[in-house]
């Protein structure tokens, strides 16, 4: 599990463990990862990769238009 800000990611179903109060818990599936890591080959920094893989309902296209939408914003 790695964890990211107030945002923490797993990938897989491993154990319940001492997240930070305010954190949010998301479960990252084997394609979710690929998808991440295809995201972060485009420049993007592993923390806004996820937040906007995320918020844009775990759609690959989306999150890459939004975040080069965001340009620096994000870096």
């Amino acid at each position: 599990m790695e964890q990211l800000g107030p945002l923490m990611a797993q990938m897989g179903g491993g154990g319940e463990g001492g997240a930070p109060p305010g954190a949010i818990r998301i479960e990252l599936t084997p394609e979710d990862q690929a998808a991440i890591e295809r995201l972060m080959q485009l420049g993007f920094e592993r923390n806004a990769v996820i937040q906007a893989y995320i918020a844009c309902d775990k759609n690959e296209n989306l999150a890459a238009n939004f975040l080069f939408d965001q340009g620096g914003d994000l870096m």
